[in-house]
């Protein structure tokens, strides 16, 4: 059997520290977005290597979807679609693609994502 012991406290120490690079790229990361989305128009850009894509922040709206469902009258339709509050997930199978979108809300920051063409 091996009597090595282990440090905690060295494997603390080395976990903070990773954490610590991990939450420096994360700001540097979002600093980049940040600068990226202001710079560059919706869509696709392709810079070098890496294809860098701009588009709307959009996240389905359990308040929006309520009052669109609710506005139609169509008290099965809702009945399909919501639990203790309408579930995107329920909504996406029983609502048409424009009804679905028409329940989401877009959000300030646009989504930013890359991807290495090599």
């Amino acid at each position: 059997m091996s009597t090595h012991k282990i440090d905690l406290g060295e494997l603390a120490t080395q976990a903070m520290a990773i954490q610590e690079e991990i939450n420096e790229r994360v700001e540097r990361l979002e600093s980049i977005k940040s600068l990226m989305r202001s710079a560059l128009p919706p869509g696709e850009t392709d810079m070098g290597n890496v294809s860098v894509t701009v588009a709307p922040n959009y996240r389905f709206d359990v308040e929006v979807a309520g009052e669109l469902i609710n506005s139609m009258g169509d008290n099965e339709l809702a009945l399909k679609v919501m639990e203790t509050v309408v579930s995107s997930k329920l909504a996406k199978q029983h609502l048409s693609p424009d009804m679905y979108q028409k329940c989401q809300r877009q959000y300030p920051n646009n989504k930013i994502s890359f991807k290495r063409m090599d």
